[in-house]
């Protein structure tokens, strides 16, 4: 199938959105309840009105409430910077969710690290020679 530029509209909003909200809470955004915050992907609706923002934390799900409370108190200062910052007709009001891939990542990870896997295996497409 091939995408013409409506097509990747959406994708490249929600690449923008992310871009600039991650700046945007990393140095604009003062309030403690929002550190430690990554901005992980966004979904923006087709008619612009509503945008799910996906963000990991530092700290684990267990903050999650109180950071969720600090975005939500953060959302329209961010959408007036949004709006100074985007070429969209509409900025879509914000909807912050809670994505544990990062989390999820790291703990498969440390579960990783701890099996005990030989260092040396042998590579099962190399060929032994007979000569030697």
């Amino acid at each position: 199938m091939r995408y013409t530029a409506d097509h990747s509209r959406p994708q490249r909003l929600n690449a923008q959105l992310v871009e600039l909200l991650a700046e945007l809470i990393s140095r604009r955004v003062k309030d403690p309840r929002i550190h430690g915050v990554t901005v992980t992907g966004a979904e923006v609706a087709p008619d612009l009105r509503n945008a799910r923002v996906y963000v990991s934390l530092l700290s684990g799900a267990d903050d999650w409430e109180e950071v969720h409370a600090g975005l939500m108190a953060a959302a329209p200062y961010l959408r007036g910077h949004l709006g100074k910052m985007m070429r969209v007709k509409r900025i879509p009001e914000l909807d912050f969710r809670y994505d544990p891939s990062l989390e999820e990542g790291a703990h498969i990870e440390a579960l990783l690290a701890n099996l005990d896997i030989p260092e040396e295996i042998d590579d099962p497409g190399e060929r032994k020679d007979d000569d030697g």
